[in-house]
């Protein structure tokens, strides 16, 4: 498996930004997808902002996100699909597995297998590059 290094400046940013805020109305940690180190059905929320993609195992990805998410909980999404990361474009100036990679489709499937029900039509956006939607934790 392949990571890639989070930038600590990012994260430094993000705790200045939200400082003035209420601590315990958010989290902010680095960890691994796949091995959430949270207990199950402990959060809200999850955003995923062109994450899943980069995940090798992108299914136990969906998987974590589910464990962790509570009854109600709401993952928000943004993904790159399949046909978009297998372009030249792509494939010649960007970093990303190729191996077992999803559309939208795929990534719906997944969601429902897990118990994360789609709160909308998944949607196709910046003409077709990414694709958006949110599921609810069942």
């Amino acid at each position: 498996m392949t990571a890639f290094d989070l930038d600590p400046a990012m994260i430094t940013r993000a705790r200045r930004r939200l400082r003035d805020r209420d601590p315990a109305s958010v989290d902010l940690s680095v960890g691994d997808v796949c091995a959430i180190d949270l207990p199950d059905h402990s959060v809200d929320a999850v955003a995923d902002f062109g994450i899943i993609h980069h995940v090798p195992d992108w299914r136990r990805a969906i998987a974590e996100v589910a464990r962790v998410l509570r009854p109600g909980g709401v993952l928000l999404f943004e993904e790159v699909p399949r046909r978009v990361l297998d372009s030249w474009t792509f494939r010649t100036f960007t970093d990303h597995p190729r191996d077992d990679r999803f559309e939208a489709d795929d990534f719906a499937v997944e969601l429902v297998r897990n118990g994360l029900a789609p709160t909308a039509e998944i949607r196709n956006r910046v003409g077709g590059m990414v694709f958006v939607g949110a599921a609810r934790a069942v």
